[in-house]
């Protein structure tokens, strides 16, 4: 049975796939393909991570279709999350290959196949969780760079506490970043020296009203070089649609969210651009955006508006799309485009900036628009069969 895997999604192994369930042929082409299966995932609230696979028969099997789930735990290894994955995809093929009048070639132990799916749903459900739901991390990052002429030094804490259920998703989060770079120029002159402290608390809470309907609010508190704040903190309730269930959200989705909010901030270098120190902004935001993952590809489309209540004039416009499109067999075309207009920088410095800060992007610029263009071609031919694993010299690749 020939199968081809489509993989969207982070920690995908699909060497292991080919490694592991050998009693399938692997083609390299979805066209080639007498099951075509996409794999995408998103974030669970336990921490882990769920994946979907959605199998589409093809040829003789065209029009059947089936959908199968599998959630790592948070306390996970890679292995375990890979066997977890190569299991939903065995389970999943066992019924193509009834289809196809090849159980022949498939050995089945343990649980009965129709069972997996029930069992699997049944154990994400847990009838005594002592933590209810809440899942914490913590992450401590240190590096040390030294050149002749040149030092770095990097110290970064990240910390999260989350809770997800059907009816709520809570997500607390906090991270400090302490960089400090130094450069010689001439054995004369004293050494440039950039230094940077950043610290940023978020939380997310998010109420589920229907299966399109969310109610929630988003508040942070920080303090940003780039954006020249020495403190500023945000709250701001928001209202989300989603014209597709939620079920539906790691194949497609389309979302209208829209917030409004207050957010005082303390400038670092003063007075701004409008004579400030420090001030109090009312702002409302409306974000718009829709992904579509198939056999064919990927699209992403997104808007993004957002503007000051006490000054209209002051606002902010961001347009993007990507296209990821499989043209004919082997060849794919990649496209991005983005577009910002910009008119809310009021966090500029009067005094604008010295030209090393501007080499080393250390504060924004001043700018009224932004935009970018990526365009990419990707053509494969040869062999249509992609079953033998190769692992020699895997650095050198």
């Amino acid at each position: 049975m020939r199968v081809f895997l489509d993989c969207a999604t982070w920690g995908c192994r699909e060497d292991r796939f080919r490694q592991d369930i050998t009693w399938v042929t692997w083609v390299r082409e979805p066209q080639d393909a007498e099951v075509y299966i996409l794999l995408t995932g998103e974030q669970a609230g336990s921490g882990g991570r769920r994946y979907s696979f959605d199998f589409e028969g093809r040829g003789a099997l065209l029009g059947t279709v089936d959908r199968y789930t599998f959630t790592s735990n948070p306390t996970d290894v890679e292995e375990e999350t890979v066997q977890g994955l190569i299991r939903t995809i065995s389970a999943g093929l066992v019924r193509y290959a009834a289809l196809t009048g090849r159980l022949d070639q498939v050995r089945i132990e343990g649980v009965p196949v129709d069972e997996l799916q029930a069992d699997r749903e049944a154990s994400q459900q847990p009838r005594d969780d002592p933590w209810n739901f809440w899942v914490f991390s913590a992450r401590v990052n240190a590096e040390i760079q030294r050149e002749d002429r040149e030092k770095q030094d990097e110290f970064e804490v990240n910390l999260s506490a989350n809770r997800t259920t059907d009816d709520w998703k809570i997500d607390l989060d906090a991270r400090f970043d302490y960089r400090r770079r130094e450069v010689t120029f001439d054995d004369d002159e004293d050494p440039f020296i950039d230094e940077r402290e950043d610290w940023r608390v978020d939380a997310l809470v998010v109420r589920s009203l229907s299966p399109h309907w969310s109610a929630g609010f988003t508040s942070e508190v920080g303090k940003s070089v780039r954006f020249n704040e020495t403190f500023a903190v945000e709250v701001s309730p928001a209202l989300e649609w989603n014209y597709f269930p939620w079920q539906e959200s790691t194949r497609r989705r389309f979302v209208t969210n829209y917030s409004v909010g207050v957010k005082y901030v303390e400038y670092e270098e003063t007075p701004t651009i409008y004579d400030k120190s420090e001030e109090t902004l009312l702002r409302h935001r409306l974000d718009i955006a829709y992904r579509q993952q198939e056999s064919w590809g990927q699209a992403n489309l997104g808007a993004e508006l957002q503007q000051y209540l006490q000054y209209f004039d002051q606002y902010s416009i961001e347009l993007q799309a990507n296209l990821e499109y499989r043209l004919i067999r082997g060849l794919s075309l990649d496209v991005g485009a983005g577009y910002e207009v910009i008119r809310d920088q009021r966090f500029l410095s009067a005094e604008g900036l010295s030209p090393e800060e501007i080499l080393i992007s250390r504060r924004e610029l001043e700018t009224g628009s932004r935009f970018s263009f990526e365009v990419g071609i990707n053509y494969r031919f040869g062999s249509i069969f992609n079953t033998v694993v190769n692992q020699r010299f895997p650095g050198l690749n």
